[in-house]
This record gives C-alpha cells, sequence and structure tokens, in this order.
C-alpha cells in the first residue's frame, strides 16, 4: 500500500526534525551536493558501472556519482559553501562525500574547485593520474587532465595547491596563487594561468552568488543556498524569526512541481523543478505567513544536517507522496 500525504508529511518531519537540529540520521550521511547549473550535454551514473542518464537540475550527488559533460557541456555542482564547475568534455568520479571528507576524482578534462572556508579546505581532495591534489587555504583553483597515466596540471587563481605525487613524477609541488604547474617529462614547468573561455565563465559564475544575503541567516555550509537570493526575499516574522518567502505565482504550494526518486543511501527524495528548488526541500520546514508559503530555516546550524525532504506546517495537496516502500 502506498503511503499517503498525512503519513508522508509525518515521515518527511521526523527527518527534517534531525536537520533542523543538526543531527545525522543514522547510516546515509548528512551531507549532499547539488546539481546547481547544467548546460549543454551533462550525464550523471549513479555510480560506475551504472548508465549514464541525462543530469538534472537539483539532483542530489554523493558517493558514487561520475558526472560526464559532452563537447558542449558544463556543470556546476555546490556542496555546502564549495562549489565545482566542469568545463566541457570532463568526467569526475565522486569517490567520497559525507561528514568527513570530499574526495573526487577527475578522469579527464578541466575541473575548477572553490574552497570558502579552512574546513572544506581540510575535508577536500582531488586525485588524478600521478597523484592527488589538496588545497592548502580557501581559495580557487583549477585541476586538468588529459587522460590516461599523464600527471594533471593545476592552477592557482586565489590560494595555494598542492599536489603529492604517486606516480613516475616524484616529490610534492605547491602552486602559489598567479601560478600554473604542469608536469613535463620527470621535472614541473611553472608558468602563467591561461586566460580562457573557462576561466571567464568561472569569473561568471563566481560573481553571481558573492556577496549572498542568505549567508546572513543560515550558514554557508546549507547545501543550496547559493539560488535565494535572486528568487525571493526575506522577511522577519513575529511568529518564525526570519524566513525566506519565495516569488512565485499566486497559489503556489510546495511540492507540486517535481518529483520523487529512490536515490540512495538517504532513500525516496523530493526533486524539485524550480530553480532555487534545493536549500527550502532539504533543510528546515514549510509554513504559512501572510497568506504565503515561506520557508523556515530554522536555528542556525554550522553543520547542518541534509534530508531528503521538509515538513510543511501546514499540509496541502503534493504531485505524490514518496511511492510504498
Amino acid at each position: 500500500m502506498g503511503l499517503t500525504w498525512r503519513g508522508a508529511s509525518r515521515a518527511l518531519a521526523a527527518l527534517a526534525l534531525c536537520a533542523s537540529c543538526g543531527l545525522a540520521l543514522a547510516g546515509p550521511p548528512a551531507r549532499a551536493g547539488r546539481l546547481a547549473g547544467l548546460w549543454g550535454g551533462v550525464t550523471l551514473r549513479e555510480t560506475p558501472t551504472a548508465a549514464a542518464a541525462p543530469a538534472l537540475l537539483n539532483w542530489p550527488v554523493g558517493t558514487g556519482n561520475v558526472l560526464a559533460t559532452g563537447e558542449a557541456g558544463r556543470a556546476e555542482v555546490w556542496i555546502g559553501s564549495s562549489a565545482l564547475r566542469l568545463d566541457v568534455r570532463t568526467e569526475v568520479r565522486i569517490e567520497r562525500l559525507d561528514d568527513d571528507e570530499l574526495r573526487l576524482r577527475l578522469l579527464r578534462g578541466s575541473l575548477a574547485l572553490r574552497t570558502a572556508t579552512t574546513e572544506a579546505v581540510r575535508l577536500t581532495r582531488v586525485a588524478a593520474a600521478g597523484g592527488t591534489w589538496q588545497p592548502v587555504e580557501p581559495g580557487e583553483f583549477r585541476l586538468d587532465a588529459a587522460g590516461g597515466s599523464r600527471a594533471a596540471s593545476a592552477t592557482a587563481w586565489r590560494g595555494s595547491v598542492v599536489f603529492e605525487a604517486d606516480g613516475p613524477i616524484a616529490g610534492r609541488l605547491r602552486v602559489n596563487a598567479g601560478q600554473r604547474g604542469e608536469s613535463a617529462g620527470a621535472a614541473w614547468h611553472m608558468g602563467p594561468p591561461a586566460d580562457d573561455d573557462f576561466r571567464h565563465f568561472v569569473a561568471r559564475r563566481d560573481a553571481a552568488f558573492d556577496g549572498r544575503i542568505a549567508a546572513r541567516h543560515v550558514s554557508p555550509e546549507m547545501t543550496g543556498i547559493e539560488d535565494l537570493d535572486s528568487h525571493g526575499r526575506w522577511r522577519q516574522t513575529a511568529e518564525f524569526g526570519a524566513v525566506w518567502v519565495p516569488s512565485v505565482d499566486e497559489g503556489w504550494a510546495p511540492y507540486r512541481q517535481g518529483r520523487w526518486r529512490r536515490i540512495e543511501p538517504w532513500g525516496w527524495t523530493w526533486i524539485d523543478d524550480a530553480p532555487w528548488g534545493f536549500a527550502p526541500f532539504h533543510y528546515g520546514r514549510w509554513v504559512r505567513w501572510s497568506g504565503h508559503w515561506c520557508w523556515l530555516p530554522g536555528s542556525y546550524v554550522a553543520r547542518p544536517a541534509w534530508a531528503p525532504a521538509a515538513p510543511v506546517l501546514m499540509q496541502a495537496p503534493a504531485a505524490g507522496a514518496p511511492p510504498a516502500r
């Protein structure tokens, strides 16, 4: 028998209670990434051996996922305050994404990595042919891999990144801001960063999210807040404190435009169609205030726990409750 909307709401309320209290559920990690931008052809494999399928906006990404872009494709992923941008003809495997580590493998192409906090620096590593790259401090970096056995090169636009070799090029290399390190046989060649279309693309994306108002109300480690400022406004209420009011048509209600999908390891998960539809559906809860649906993020938590869906204080018809388990 399928779940009723009332039963589904109770289940979602329990999940979101954990999120609002900053508690992780037993088993699945309390951190997930978000497919925040898709341009051209982009595919996702849920496991390295799974068939590739067209990537969907707002899809939660986690351990085992493989993202690939085509000849004209680019993709953007946010994980808390960190951003990943994939250039054309790029393939990246997420080897581990949980509360303790973000470990990526760049299989081919170009990957831009933005780390905004010292904690993100500590948790993040990117493996490529020949070794592993790790940021030394918050900054913006670009990694390039030609595929095969050739070691990747790295550019530090801001901050520094270190390469720990495990292949034919032995030792440790540090690339500082304004430098590009590239392997040349058994040695490294240092030069200036490339000024190309991918660099300009990354700069435009960064400019769109710097100075976010949302970060004044919630932790920057809440994945998905990067699109809230341009699709709604924050209001201070006597009943709930700070709430976010989406810019939507009259009569809009949460959980009507989107779908439920079973995503491991979290189970049935809501995927919303709205370009801003990630953080408000995976943290906090929805409430009715002044005749509008508003998102209540809850008390400030430095590392808020992600949940498959957020409950509503006043229930509304849904696009369909999660299918029977």
